[in-house]
């Protein structure tokens, strides 16, 4: 304990540096020069912050949080929820009005349409919508941003009262 180089960064700002990385995808050298370190420096400090984003979950209401694909599997089971991944990006044709299909379809497009907003919020952070690091890394990347979004989402549901 106590061995090994000091942080040259606080915590705050190891923070913040892997949250401007996440969300704009600004390089190592650039936050490196915003924060007057070297680039490892930075490249160290997302190293560290990123999984401990991911630890964190997502939130689905306040008492429950999900960490794993199998806890959210467990989750819907339980609670005898349906939940809608998408997986791919196929385009699909519409059937025209009047079709016997189309009330079942615009069932179905409704209940969709969460999906694919929850995906347009994930791709709004730069580091997903066109990720240019390690593979390894894209599976931490993925659950801390969207356990930072959960966050977001919570608080904007349950606003702290103002003193």
């Amino acid at each position: 304990m106590g061995a090994g180089a000091k942080h040259r960064l606080v915590f705050v700002d190891r923070l913040l540096a892997t949250l401007v990385h996440l969300r704009h995808a600004t390089t190592h050298g650039v936050l490196a020069c915003w924060f007057g370190v070297d680039r490892s420096t930075i490249t160290r400090a997302i190293g560290e912050v990123r999984p401990l984003l991911a630890e964190r979950g997502c939130t689905v209401s306040p008492d429950v949080r999900l960490r794993t694909l199998a806890e959210v599997v467990d989750h819907l089971g339980s609670s005898g929820t349906t939940g809608i991944i998408d997986g791919t990006e196929i385009r699909v044709r519409r059937p025209a009005a009047g079709r016997k299909d189309q009330r079942q379809r615009k069932a179905h497009s409704s209940r969709r349409i969460r999906v694919e907003h929850g995906i347009a919020h994930l791709q709004n952070w730069r580091a997903l919508a066109r990720h240019l690091g390690r593979r390894e890394h894209i599976s931490d990347t993925v659950q801390a941003v969207a356990s930072l979004l959960s966050h977001q989402q919570i608080a904007d549901l349950h606003p702290t009262p103002q003193t």
